[in-house]
C-alpha cells in the first residue's frame, strides 16, 4: 500500500479552512468607551439589538464596517455596530 502525498495536502487544507471558520465565528469584542460618570452605572440606557436593515451574512472583521454603517443609518440612537454569530448587531449610545 503506497502512501499518497495528496492526502496530506488535503488534510492541511481542511485544517486551514476549519481554523479560518473558527476564527471568523469567534465573534467580535466590543469595547465600550464610557465617560468617567458612566462607570458603575447599572441603569444606563444602552443595549444591543439586531439590525433591521442589514441584509445577508455578517462576517466578523470582513463586514463590521458595513454593519456599523447600516446601524448608524437606522437611527441616531445607534452609535456603532458589529458582526456576531453571522448577524449584524447595533449598539445604542449610552445616555
Amino acid at each position: 500500500m503506497e502512501h499518497s502525498p495528496w492526502k496530506n495536502h488535503h488534510l492541511s487544507a481542511a485544517a486551514a479552512v476549519i481554523l479560518l471558520v473558527v476564527f471568523l465565528t469567534a465573534g467580535t469584542i466590543y469595547v465600550h468607551i464610557e465617560t468617567s460618570e458612566g462607570f458603575g452605572v447599572e441603569d444606563a440606557d444602552c443595549s444591543e439589538h439586531l439590525s433591521g436593515s442589514y441584509r445577508g451574512v455578517c462576517w466578523p472583521l470582513i463586514n463590521d464596517n458595513k454593519c456599523a454603517r447600516a446601524c448608524i443609518g437606522e437611527s441616531s440612537d445607534n452609535g456603532s455596530g458589529g458582526c456576531d454569530f453571522f448577524q449584524c448587531w447595533c449598539s445604542t449610545i449610552c445616555r
